[in-house]
């Protein structure tokens, strides 16, 4: 079950958001709930990819999910992730759908030609798009959206990645983790959905090598509203409740 259902799974354009007076001090939204993501689309080069990593990353136990017949799409970000000024596309595919235990394969080209080839298992990354230079590093880092929802309750969690260790032969890694949204409306509550609560954030950041974060607050104490209220500005993000999914390397197809 997706989350509020606020946003289109697929690739957002690649630079942050940002306007008024905030982004004129150097802050720009790093995530909205607003934020509009088109279906990714391949070209036929990048498919025959996907499809050759997806066969080397090797079977997965899908008993309890749905294996795709043919690796599936879920999204496509312009880079540079790796090397400065490069032509670098970030693809993450998905083969199985297994309940809050995905593993996803990301496959960073460039040129045209895999040079990372990546899984995070047990994740629920539903979303992608790239996130320009928050660390001032001369490279774009890569948003993934995990999306969770279950019995009235739905979570958010926005992972943004930072390559700049996989250069050397290491993993990612995610020094920016936030909670995007919670929804808790579980059934069987006194007065059923009008009671629970509902609150998104919109996160805010300002680059540097040591980035500064912020989010705004809105949201309602009742799941029948269909209108959030601002409730508080400016706050230190949230951590999301979950670990991040674990990345792992794999051969290049």
């Amino acid at each position: 079950m997706k989350l509020l259902n606020r946003v289109t799974a697929g690739v957002a354009s690649l630079m942050l958001l940002g306007g008024g007076a905030d982004a004129q001090a150097g802050w720009r939204v790093l995530y909205s709930a607003a934020l509009i993501l088109t279906p990714p689309q391949a070209t036929p080069q990048e498919r025959a990819l996907i499809g050759r990593a997806a066969a080397l990353r090797g079977g997965e136990d899908c008993a309890l999910g749905e294996r795709f017949a043919a690796p599936k799409l879920i999204g496509r970000a312009p880079g540079p992730f790796l090397k400065a000024g490069a032509q670098e596309t970030a693809l993450v595919y998905q083969t199985c759908s297994i309940y809050m235990a995905d593993t996803l394969g990301l496959l960073i080209t460039r040129a045209g030609k895999p040079v990372l080839h990546l899984a995070f298992e047990g994740s629920a990354i539903s979303e992608v798009y790239s996130v320009l230079d928050i660390n001032r590093d001369g490279l774009r880092e890569l948003a993934m959206l995990e999306n969770f929802g279950d019995a009235g309750v739905g979570l958010k969690w926005l992972n943004v990645w930072d390559f700049r260790r996989v250069v050397a032969g290491g993993l990612p890694t995610t020094p920016y983790r936030f909670t995007a949204a919670t929804e808790r409306c579980e059934p069987g509550q006194p007065g059923g959905a009008a009671v629970g609560s509902i609150r998104q954030y919109q996160l805010w950041v300002k680059p540097g090598q040591t980035p500064a974060f912020k989010a705004d607050e809105r949201g309602a104490d009742r799941c029948s509203s269909l209108r959030l209220r601002p409730l508080r500005q400016q706050i230190p993000p949230l951590k999301p409740d979950f670990a991040a999914p674990i990345p792992t390397r794999l051969p290049l197809p």
